[in-house]
């Protein structure tokens, strides 16, 4: 063969080569890509079981201690379970609370959603309602600026997840600290210099322990009523 057609040749080669290199790699980073994109959007949480029967584990699980999960379900038994359920089943939103409670999406946990209803802001403070001081259930005015989506997705759907990231981000939800959890700052850090520490949480929030403890016990008991029979999950 001629120079040219050995020249012609062998820049083919090189182009097929070089082809095949790319695209090998562009799979092999779309698919690692993929593979990151579904691992954040997985919640360790999802397919929790609001039961009686499950109710400490799941405490524990949302990265309580034994007595910290002990007290909440204490806290559960001296609640009115009739009570809550005709609020449930009388609400004017009801629409709008079951996409809170019934967790029917990724997007929507119903440990976030229930802030939505059962948790009030009076002037700085963020506390859980009172059963026996409301005439009904309804949407809460300060959840509908505060970041609760954002904490949710930096603190539970962060790779890889602290064991204690509800409770952190609850407290942070709690205190009003959902933007330093968001950027990573102490006690909501990130880094070693900038460190993640439920102690550091409560050490600076005398009685977070016990706001979040009243919280989630509502919470799971409204979760309960409300995907049980004749709630309004159904």
């Amino acid at each position: 063969m001629s120079l040219r057609t050995w020249m012609v040749l062998g820049a083919f080669v090189t182009a097929a080569s070089t082809s095949a290199y790319i695209i090998y790699n562009e799979e092999i980073t779309k698919s690692e890509s993929e593979l990151r994109e579904d691992q954040k959007k997985t919640d360790p949480h999802h397919d929790m079981q609001y039961t009686a029967s499950e109710r400490k584990k799941n405490f524990m699980e949302f990265g309580m201690d034994d007595a910290m999960a002990e007290r909440a379900v204490a806290r559960i038994n001296k609640l009115d379970p009739d009570r809550l359920y005709g609020f449930l089943r009388s609400a004017d939103e009801v629409s709008a609370m079951a996409d809170a409670l019934c967790g029917s999406t990724r997007q929507r946990r119903p440990r976030y959603g229930g802030l939505e209803f059962l948790v009030e802001q009076e002037g700085e403070k963020r506390q859980t309602i009172s059963l026996l001081e409301i005439s009904s259930l309804r949407r809460q005015e300060w959840t509908k600026t505060a970041p609760i989506q954002r904490v949710y997705e930096t603190a539970d759907l962060a790779r890889p997840a602290e064991p204690d990231s509800t409770i952190m981000a609850m407290a942070a939800i709690f205190t009003r600290n959902e933007e330093t959890l968001i950027e990573g700052n102490s006690p909501w850090g990130a880094t070693t210099l900038s460190r993640w520490s439920w102690d550091k949480v409560k050490e600076d929030h005398p009685g977070i322990e016990e706001r979040l403890v009243e919280y989630f016990a509502l919470m799971h008991l409204t979760v309960e009523q409300a995907r049980g029979d004749g709630g309004i999950c159904e």
